[in-house]
């Protein structure tokens, strides 16, 4: 058998500069994780507030949550990638000397845009049908240029195939949709 022997970069060897910018890079990684986290609990409220606004058949409010719902899709897959940068420059640290302002400015830049209103836990606001506060969301989504057309669309075919009350029973049942022949089946 052989010894082998590895250098490890001990925090004694790093200057300070290097060290704090180590443990900036890993509490920068702890907060994009819990970001992450909160973000994914807000699309599933979303998810369930067009679940709730297609049963009382509201779909304005209803397409404001699929806008909702893309944005924080696009936010999470960046918040990811940034991660994965996060990570690379903690595990090559010696690689990522050089392009430390760069990264911190993409940081700083990813914290200023989780900021944003779209970003908020307001989906029972939304729900109450508050008409400032919808027009204020829907001048949000039109200045980050967001597709409402297949957000539309997409809430138009959740509502063609939607959960319709069974006036005998009380209960949901399920509509099938037949897209050979596009008829709503009861």
């Amino acid at each position: 058998m052989g010894c082998i022997s590895v250098r490890k970069i001990k925090s004694t060897m790093l200057t300070r500069s290097e060290t704090l910018f180590n443990t900036s890079l890993s509490q920068t990684r702890g907060n994009f994780l819990s970001q992450i986290i909160n973000l994914h609990s807000l699309r599933l409220k979303c998810n369930k507030g067009i679940e709730n606004s297609i049963r009382k058949k509201n779909r304005q409010v209803a397409v404001l949550l699929k806008l909702k719902q893309i944005y924080i899709d696009s936010k999470l897959h960046e918040l990811r990638e940034m991660i994965s940068q996060v990570d690379f420059c903690i595990e090559n640290f010696s690689e990522c000397q050089r392009s430390k302002k760069t990264i911190m400015k993409l940081i700083n830049e990813e914290n200023q845009e989780l900021e944003h209103d779209l970003l908020k836990d307001d989906v029972n606001l939304l729900l109450t049908n508050s008409k400032d506060y919808i027009e204020n969301i829907k001048k949000d989504i039109r200045k980050l240029h967001l597709n409402e057309k297949s957000a539309e669309i997409e809430v138009e075919h959740l509502l063609q195939v939607s959960f319709v009350e069974n006036d005998s029973e009380g209960k949901f049942k399920r509509r099938k949709y037949s897209r050979v022949e596009r008829n709503i089946i009861c």
